[in-house]
């Protein structure tokens, strides 16, 4: 695999909604949910652990309707 730059952008986004056979079939349970707080906060450390820091921070906080209730996170 090629290296990439440090400086490349990135923008992280937190916008997953599962639809199709990941909403319907069971054997997807897994992925049957939107993303929580904490997996973006975590997406963005590892990418500042990378070195990663052009990243498009526009968001700031999950999109209104994206809610985390009953989701631990």
């Amino acid at each position: 695999m090629a290296a990439q730059s440090r400086d490349a952008y990135l923008n992280l986004m937190d916008q997953y909604a599962p639809a199709g056979q990941a909403k319907s079939n069971p054997r997807f349970a897994d992925v049957n949910r939107r993303l929580t707080r904490s997996e973006m906060t975590r997406a963005i450390g590892l990418a500042r652990a990378a070195g990663l820091w052009r990243l498009d921070e526009r968001w700031r906080v999950l999109s209104p309707w994206q809610s985390t209730a009953g989701v631990e996170g």
